[in-house]
């Protein structure tokens, strides 16, 4: 799985963001327009006479502040995989296309990462990985496994498996942080721990006082 560029950085995404909020906008029009005309209908299909303009005038407000909070609530909804969430909500403000997804398991926070001015020795049940960042990321490639090429996340996740197969004791996965790494909250770690939790495995980071190998 490869993370996206903007996402990796943090970087809002102001074209969707202005076309949610053209979206809300929108949606006060179609309130302030549609109620109103719906009641005046009604009105007059019962009694055949027509609502006064100062009752007129609530339904507009009324059907403005209705439409755009509903719309405002559906667009900006933080929920992944829902109407509007960023993890696959409806056509055009999710990025799913219009299936949506399962909502993901919530990630468990792990230990707040130890300062260490070396790596920690691997054991028989763990698994030393080494973040990179900066200009030394290509292709999302953040991770270097042993001495290996580094590795994006859906390549580490294969060499991952194919590793515990060959070490069934393996258990934990050492996540190792430097100097010049990507910061602990990037999404290339948070998805990693995400990932391991799925599998059963333990996870744990250091932060290395040095630069990466």
């Amino acid at each position: 799985m490869l993370l996206a560029a903007s996402y990796d950085l943090g970087i809002p995404d102001i074209g969707l963001i202005l076309v949610k909020l053209l979206a809300v906008v929108g949606g006060v029009a179609v309130g302030a327009i549609g109620l109103p005309w719906f009641f005046k209908l009604v009105v007059r299909l019962i009694t055949g006479q027509k609502l006064p303009p100062r009752v007129v005038s609530t339904f507009r407000i009324l059907g403005g502040l209705a439409f755009g909070l509903l719309i405002w609530t559906w667009v900006f909804s933080t929920g992944e995989g829902g109407l509007g969430g960023s993890g696959g909500g409806w056509w055009p403000f999710g990025q799913g296309g219009g299936k949506g997804t399962a909502t993901q398991k919530a990630v468990e926070s792990p230990p707040a990462p130890k300062k260490e001015p070396v790596a920690p020795t691997p054991t028989a049940e763990s698994l030393p990985i080494h973040l990179l960042g900066g200009s030394r990321v290509h292709e999302q490639r953040f991770y270097v496994l042993d001495h290996d090429p580094p590795r994006n996340l859906s390549e580490l996740t294969k060499a991952l498996e194919e590793r515990k197969q060959v070490r069934p004791a393996l258990d934990r996965l050492d996540i190792l942080i430097y100097k010049d790494s990507v910061d602990h909250s990037n999404p290339a770690v948070t998805e990693l721990i995400r990932w391991a939790q799925e599998h059963g495995l333990q996870t744990r980071q250091s932060i290395i006082e040095q630069n990466a190998p």
